[in-house]
């Protein structure tokens, strides 16, 4: 299937290795509930858009090769291996644009700042104690979705130079206190 431009994998668990194989044209790639371990045996140099989600046997290997992948522009992730306790840095060298993130990690490494063509990031059930100040630094940033997420601490005013299209923060310990309305109103 040579003409293959999207692929959407779910509850599969046969292999824990991914079918080696060239799919030129493959633009969008879904795994959810998958057993695959990583995706290093998969030829796609167009691949732009990648959805990976309660796949638990896909570990901090697996996404450490990620960077394979050098077309890629949109990279999700959740419900992944316990394993994966941090984001790997070989992340930071994709040019993406969206990097949807729905994992409980305690921390968002630094080397994320250095994604400067980042539109979209989402932060989802993360368990932060603060928002990372440079994220109001990131240049293209549109779209910033903190929701489910538990910080304990007021959000710096040097968030208030954001001019979001979209920020997304129900559910999340962003009340009154630490997020007020009429001081962040500019965000948006």
């Amino acid at each position: 299937m040579p003409n293959l431009e999207g692929l959407n994998m779910a509850h599969y668990d046969v292999s824990t290795r991914f079918p080696k194989v060239k799919l030129p044209n493959l633009k969008a790639l879904d795994l959810s509930y998958t057993t695959f371990e990583s995706l290093e045996t998969l030829e796609a140099p167009v691949l732009e858009s990648l959805y990976i989600a309660l796949s638990y046997q896909f570990g901090i290997e697996g996404y450490a090769k990620l960077n394979q992948f050098k077309a890629l522009k949109k990279l999700s992730f959740r419900g992944i291996s316990d394993e994966v306790n941090s984001i790997p840095e070989s992340i930071s060298e994709l040019k993406l644009t969206e990097f949807l993130i729905n994992h409980k990690f305690e921390v968002l490494p630094e080397f994320i700042q250095h994604m400067t063509t980042l539109k979209t990031l989402s932060l989802g059930g993360n368990d932060f104690v603060d928002l990372p100040t440079w994220i109001a630094d990131l240049p293209h940033l549109e779209r910033l979705d903190i929701d489910g997420c538990k910080f304990e601490n007021a959000v710096p005013e040097y968030f208030q130079k954001l001019k979001l299209k979209e920020l997304k923060y129900y559910i999340s310990g962003f009340d009154g206190y630490n997020m007020n309305p009429k001081k962040y109103n500019n965000l948006i």
